[in-house]
């Protein structure tokens, strides 16, 4: 069995940038929430993914605070400089440890998909980091930028132009970069950095990059970064959460709304607020068996569940978030499995007699069952794809129609393998595999440019377009005003050509289209540079606002076209017209989000200088 992989935590930088805030208090010891630092943060993750002994490289006057605060759960490791760089700290840590290993920035938070990404990526080179191809504008006017050619990174720089992406701050160093580091050294001394012997691996071809695009992360630089990331650090949580998840019900019906009411909840109030979710699960309870008491529930039943879930998960997120608490995750469980007891005596009370003799000890084990189910998803936070049988609203949902249709049985047995399915999965371990793409055979290395293609797609789907309205035209002259009999629908010549046409105009229309998307794709490089933001980013805008000006020209020309159909011209024109219009409406709402993630950065740049020439001349 191989040995794990060890890991370095860059975190010897001083925070000039977060002055006053970093005077005394190391940068990696800010808080994102209460007793959670952005060290806490990484060493979490790290830990998760198997990745030991971790090495914290520091300042010596940093060293005692971080030893207090983080205990054993790193080793720390000191500078013997004053003013140094960031590879200078990789080079520290040399003594100590040897490649392949792990390098993270201390004051980056990520999405622990993006390490999980990294560390399973198959490679031979020198270096692999985490490349980003859309992050925001102002983060890649800052961050460490490389340059593709060829599928591969040929240059890295905080100079270069912003068109492929940023670096994440996660970075796999094998052995083969010890020359890489060892080279840049001796040319540039302590003041050395990481993205120059980035850039040097890069120029031999010795430095690969996995894509992370569409991953949350965010890199702590100034007081601003600070408090995104602490805005972030919720939402990476629960999508965290989300991803471990094998409970579709949950992640379908319940999660989006519980996502919401958690994300309102400020770190402060999270366990004030968990606990009375729990007591309003059990005054809940409460009122499901005495309106059954009162012959007055089923109506109510299918409410009073969804309730009782919403509660439940949204608290589950709260102590997700609150951090690993037994005496909250107990109360969580307890208040989960008085629902579900509540529930259980309500169905039988419905049941009118039927639980008696055999049935009422299957009841209990039914309510033993779940209560197992709850427990082994609270307490020991068991995942593999039997858990999804135990999907507590698929539980709740066969309680609330098992009256409906009389299958008490059936209901509780799905209870009973909740149970046995929960007790499972903790034995149970998901397979990964990995399937490694390779080209096909013969590989052809000369291939027409992405400019070419798209030029031949969009000129060779013109001429058909043109060819086929040319012969529609022509049949519509030789056979004008013919009538067409299909039932009880009278129609003409002219009717049936009339849809032929709009058949046709939409076909060629969308592979034109994709030619026209494609044209856009090699443009927003040049938009890139003009905008100074990344290809993908640049590329989102340009394709948001084709999409858009063609749903325009849609909403437009098609509505009339269909107005001269048959019989039901007038309802196809309406309902076109209405869909057409709702689609516009999202298509201006996606270009303006894209606008604003790009350049909300920047905005609050410029709102924040304005604001500063307005105080200083008032």
């Amino acid at each position: 069995m191989p040995s794990p992989m060890p890991a370095v935590i860059v975190a010897a930088g001083v925070a000039s940038r977060l002055r006053p805030y970093s005077s005394g208090l190391p940068k990696t010891l800010m808080e994102l929430e209460p007793r959670l630092p952005l060290a806490k943060f990484i060493l979490d993750r790290l830990r998760r993914a198997g990745l030991r002994p971790i090495y914290l490289v520091t300042r010596r006057e940093f060293a005692e605070k971080l030893a207090e605060e983080l205990g054993g759960s790193a080793r720390i490791l000191l500078v013997d400089e004053k003013e140094f760089g960031n590879l200078y700290t990789v080079y520290t840590a040399l003594k100590f440890v040897k490649p392949p290993f792990l390098v993270a920035m201390s004051d980056h938070i990520f999405e622990y998909a993006m390490l999980e990404r990294l560390l399973k990526h198959p490679s031979g080179k020198a270096f692999t980091l985490c490349l980003d191809r859309e992050p925001p504008a102002l983060d890649t006017w800052e961050g460490l930028k490389v340059r593709i050619e060829g599928g591969r990174i040929v240059a890295v720089g905080k100079a270069l132009e912003s068109r492929f992406g940023i670096d994440t701050g996660l970075i796999v160093v094998r052995e083969g970069a010890l020359r890489y580091i060892e080279k840049v050294i001796e040319e540039r001394g302590p003041q050395a950095t990481i993205g120059e012997a980035l850039d040097l691996a890069a120029k031999q071809g010795d430095l690969d990059f996995v894509d992370v695009t569409g991953l949350l992360w965010k890199d702590v630089d100034t007081p601003e970064d600070l408090l995104e990331a602490r805005r972030l650090y919720p939402i990476i949580a629960i999508r965290e959460l989300d991803k471990a998840s094998v409970e579709p019900v949950t992640s379908l019906l319940v999660r989006p709304i519980s996502r919401i009411i958690a994300l309102r909840v400020n770190a402060q109030s999270r366990v004030e607020a968990a606990v009375k979710l729990a007591f309003a699960e059990v005054a809940l309870a409460a009122l499901t068996f005495a309106l059954a008491a009162l012959n007055a529930v089923a109506p109510l039943l299918p409410a009073l569940s969804y309730a009782a879930l919403l509660l439940a998960d949204t608290r589950e997120l709260l102590v997700s978030l609150h951090g690993d608490s037994g005496s909250l995750k107990a109360l969580s469980l307890a208040a989960s499995v008085f629902y579900n007891a509540a529930l259980l005596a309500t169905v039988a009370w419905l049941g009118q007699g039927w639980f008696q003799g055999p049935a009422q000890l299957l009841a209990l084990l039914g309510l033993a069952s779940a209560t197992v189910s709850e427990a082994t998803k609270r307490l020991a936070a068991a995942q593999s794809p039997l858990a999804a049988i135990a999907d507590r609203p698929l539980l709740l949902l066969s309680a609330v129609f098992a009256p409906l249709i009389g299958q008490w049985p059936l209901f509780l047995l799905l209870w009973l393998a909740s149970g046995i399915a929960s007790a499972a999965s903790l034995f149970t371990t998901l397979p990964q595999a990995s399937v490694r793409k390779v080209p096909p055979t013969p590989r052809v290395e000369k291939q027409p440019s992405p400019v070419e293609r798209c030029v031949e797609i969009v000129v060779v789907n013109s001429l058909k377009l043109a060819i086929a309205l040319t012969l529609l035209w022509l049949a519509q002259h030789a056979l004008r005003g013919l009538p067409l009999s299909f039932g009880a629908l009278a129609l003409t010549t002219d009717d049936l050509f009339s849809m032929c046409w709009l058949v046709l105009v939409i076909y060629y229309g969308y592979r034109i289209l994709v030619g026209v998307r494609g044209l856009v794709d090699v443009l927003s490089a040049k938009l890139s540079s003009l905008l100074r933001v990344t290809e993908s980013s640049a590329r989102g805008i340009a394709t948001n606002l084709l999409y858009l000006a063609i749903s325009v020209l849609a909403l437009l020309y098609i509505p009339p076209a269909l107005r001269s159909a048959p019989s039901f011209g007038a309802f196809l024109s309406t309902a076109a017209a209405l869909t057409l219009l709702a689609l516009t409406s999202l298509l201006l709402y996606s270009f303006i989000k894209e606008l604003r993630r790009t350049f909300k950065g920047l905005l609050r740049l410029l709102a924040s200088r304005v604001a500063s020439v307005v105080e200083h001349g008032s």
